[in-house]
């Protein structure tokens, strides 16, 4: 039975049912939106708490709704000591992980990668070979762009005899350059995840769980991270990017696509399924460019978009290669300055590499 609100903090609400999933969990719903999971997720990990987000679709974590509570579960034993650390997380105020730069995260989960490529076979996929040094290569690209230029006008002589035309196409420009920028890295790091995808060939979804008998890749992939844990602020960076759809960086059409929760989904899939269908967008030109805010009056938001997509699609390829090598036994050097003297578990070093405290003695000692 329940347990009442009154006998756990404000913002819990411990539940003796498990939904079917396993008698041995309890789970911990966090009833304000505004606190993030994987924060819990991380703060439990560090008193010795396993705990997982809820993947079960009978209580679906819904990007259609901002106020749908998220379920942490937790081992029935561990339920008196999970509630004590989120009270103390209450009367201390939030935990928050900063994350690092983007591109640093694509350099830092392309080092970790290039030092796994030889434990990972090549594929032969439609008469196409792939490997993973190829997605070493794409998340290089990705780490390493600088900026893309764009002139909107550049053999326009017109508009030199018009101040108002000059100040729009400049202004253009400068937004086109700015979606072009992020988008050139998304293209590379989508190339990554793809080709990753085909060297690890996920599990095919059960007729039972996929009604359609749709089972792309991409499809593959998430019913594979149905076994990961979402990383350290994933959540944050889902809630961003799922609060932009409806401001006109994808059509209606797509925002009712994603806010669709498919049946063999998990809450780790949630955020690669958003990006897969507004990456069709953009790859099959059905994006619109925006215009200058000043001209609009409209803030910009498609860059911040993208690169809220990308990030996700980091976190996609960090938790499919973290299952991947899950109990692998595999050794890292998780940094470039740490050298090959501290060296830590692969699956440790994957889900702590795109934090700023990321801190590599302190991994390898663990």
């Amino acid at each position: 039975m329940p347990m009442s609100r009154e006998h756990v903090p404000a913002s819990l609400y411990a539940s003796e049912e498990t939904h079917g999933i396993d008698n041995s969990w309890s789970f911990v719903e966090l009833v304000r939106p505004a606190r993030s999971p994987d924060v819990v997720l991380g703060r439990l990990a560090d008193c010795g708490i396993e705990a997982k987000v809820l993947n079960s679709p009978a209580v679906p974590v819904c990007l259609s709704s901002p106020k749908t509570p998220a379920i942490v579960g937790v081992r029935k034993g561990d339920l008196d000591a999970a509630r004590k650390v989120v009270a103390a997380m209450e009367s201390s105020g939030s935990v928050s992980y900063r994350l690092t730069d983007l591109r640093v995260h694509a350099d830092r989960l392309m080092y970790v990668l290039a030092q796994v490529c030889d434990d990972m076979p090549s594929v032969i996929c439609e008469e196409e070979r792939f490997t993973a040094h190829a997605a070493v290569e794409h998340l290089e690209l990705a780490a390493g762009l600088k900026h893309v230029d764009i002139d909107t006008a550049p053999f326009d002589d017109c508009i030199m005899l018009c101040s108002t035309s000059y100040s729009y196409e400049e202004a253009r420009s400068d937004v086109a350059a700015r979606v072009a920028t992020e988008l050139v890295a998304f293209t590379f790091t989508w190339g990554a995840f793809e080709t990753l995808a085909k060297v690890i060939q996920p599990p095919a979804v059960p007729k039972s769980m996929n009604p359609n008998g749709t089972c792309s890749l991409v499809d593959r992939a998430m019913w594979m991270l149905r076994r990961a844990t979402p990383v350290f602020a994933y959540s944050e960076i889902l809630s961003m990017a799922a609060r932009l759809l409806p401001r006109g960086v994808v059509t209606d059409r797509t925002v009712r696509r994603v806010q669709k929760y498919l049946p063999y989904m998990s809450y780790a899939g949630l955020g690669l399924d958003m990006v897969r269908c507004c990456r069709n967008e953009f790859a099959h030109g059905a994006f619109v460019m925006p215009a200058p805010e000043e001209w609009s009056g409209e803030r910009v938001v498609m860059p911040q978009f993208i690169r809220l997509s990308l990030r996700l699609a980091l976190f996609s390829i960090q938790m499919l290669l973290e299952v991947q090598f899950r109990d692998s036994g595999i050794q890292v050097s998780p940094s470039r300055d740490g050298g090959w003297e501290e060296r830590t578990d692969v699956g440790r070093a994957l889900t702590h590499l795109h934090l700023n405290d990321y801190r590599y003695d302190r991994l390898a000692a663990r």
